[in-house]
């Protein structure tokens, strides 16, 4: 049976219409919430016991730390395990839910079913904090990339004696593709354009705050670079940023892209869409 008449949680009413919550409340888009809570818990999990079974190769760890360490694993997996049981029986109503909502359409949109799960995710925050793990659908996006960088590394930039880097026409052309590139895809990701009968619309319409919020933040911390050799020994390499989004070449020459972190900042950003 899908619907089942019950009190709905309060951190649920960020996405669901509130005549659902007052009148008629279903469990519905609450079971829906929880699965894809218990869906990011498990990517979570997953990767505190990769990086836990990393550390069991250490050559210096002794019985007891072995041990401990086994001991995490052993939870985390139990955990997992737990959680996946609870989503086999939360499925059918997370796959009704989702297929109503992006059903939703008219002439000039629909809803998309990504979009519908970010929103989702996004809600569950409220008790998790699981940012990092809200968007499903990022894309790499190499265009603003290159503009991000191109505004916050300060090799080859213009800075007064304040220490302000100086505007530029480039520079501005920079700021104004970032924002309009941005702009589409926080629209894209968390955005649910028609209403109904389950879900609210929702419409993330990045501000200049948001903006601003991001530029500050795009710089995570700096690093130094030394090289070694048999003819110059330890050479200092200089300094690099490094960024919320990371471009790096594999073994075959390919360019490689990590958004991971930029989109976690869009979804902290997101959030007060849903909330306010």
């Amino acid at each position: 049976m899908l619907f089942t008449y019950v009190k709905i949680d309060e951190s649920i009413k960020a996405c669901i219409r509130e005549e659902i919550v007052t009148c008629k409340p279903i469990d519905l888009v609450s079971a829906s919430v929880e699965y894809e809570s218990l869906d990011m818990q498990n990517t979570y999990l997953t990767e505190k016991i990769v990086s836990l079974e990393k550390s069991l190769q250490k050559k210096d760890l002794t019985e007891e730390e072995v041990k401990a360490i086994k001991i995490k694993i052993a939870k985390y997996n139990a955990e997992i395990e737990q959680n996946a049981k609870i989503m086999i029986t939360l499925k059918p109503k997370w796959e009704y839910t989702l297929n109503l909502i992006a059903d939703a359409h008219n002439e000039y949109t629909k809803n998309d079913m990504d979009a519908i799960r970010n929103v989702f995710r996004l809600t569950s925050c409220q008790e998790n904090r699981l940012y990092k793990y809200v968007v499903v659908n990022g894309e790499d996006n190499a265009l603003l990339y290159e503009a991000m960088e191109r505004i916050h590394q300060l090799d080859g930039q213009n800075i007064d004696d304040l220490g302000r880097v100086t505007d530029s026409e480039e520079r501005y052309s920079d700021f104004n593709f970032s924002a309009m590139e941005i702009g589409k895809i926080a629209k894209s990701l968390f955005s649910i354009p028609i209403e109904t009968e389950l879900t609210k619309k929702v419409n993330v319409k990045f501000n200049k705050t948001d903006l601003a919020y991001i530029h500050s933040l795009y710089v995570k911390s700096i690093s130094v670079r030394f090289s070694n050799n048999k003819t110059n020994g330890t050479v200092y390499g200089g300094r690099i940023l490094r960024t919320l989004i990371q471009c790096k070449k594999d073994k075959d020459g390919l360019v490689q892209y990590d958004f991971s972190a930029f989109y976690e900042v869009l979804s902290k950003l997101a959030i007060e869409y849903l909330v306010k």
